[in-house]
């Protein structure tokens, strides 16, 4: 529904924002960006969307945290505690990046301050996205650098009995 929200308001702010007059797209000015229907469009929309941050994380964190408690399972209880240290801070930096974004809008309307918070969003989203879908050896509790160690010592294992027999390093 949040996603609905945010597409219409955003559709709605370009619309006034192009201006079109007679089928002709008119430009619009910087300080017109500040005027009522563009401020509460955007407020609208990054407000959206901070609150739907928001409330995924306050529920996610209650239901991982209620079901850690129920568990009797030791390595289950570390896994649920896991994804809730994670979804804190994956869902709390947008959220908080959106209301800063808010906040220097309406604090300084006619200076582009609010663009400080605002630039790195996109980004942000992405990233957090990326962070999620390469969680799995942290939240099955083994650490990436376990794995690339074992790995690391495997190879100059190999690498070292190889250079020894030859007496060259190997792979040249």
């Amino acid at each position: 529904m949040t996603a609905i929200i945010q597409l219409v308001t955003a559709i709605l702010f370009v619309a006034k924002a192009l201006n079109i007059v007679n089928g002709q797209v008119q430009a619009v000015k910087l300080l017109e960006l500040t005027e009522d229907p563009f401020m509460t469009l955007g407020t609208i929309c990054l407000a959206v969307g901070a609150g739907a941050d928001i409330l995924i994380v306050i529920f996610m964190t209650f239901l991982l945290i209620r079901q850690r408690i129920a568990t009797r399972f030791v390595s289950t209880a570390e896994i649920l505690q896991r994804l809730t240290v994670f979804s804190v801070n994956t869902g709390t930096w947008p959220a908080a990046f959106s209301l800063a974004t808010v906040i220097l809008l309406h604090v300084f309307p006619s200076n582009l301050l609010y663009t400080v918070p605002y630039l790195p969003l996109c980004s942000l989203y992405c990233n957090t996205l990326l962070a999620n879908l390469n969680v799995r050896e942290y939240i099955k509790g083994a650490t990436a650098t376990h794995n690339a160690g074992r790995a690391v010592f495997a190879r100059s294992n190999s690498q070292t009995s190889e250079s020894t027999k030859t007496g060259t390093p190997s792979g040249r």
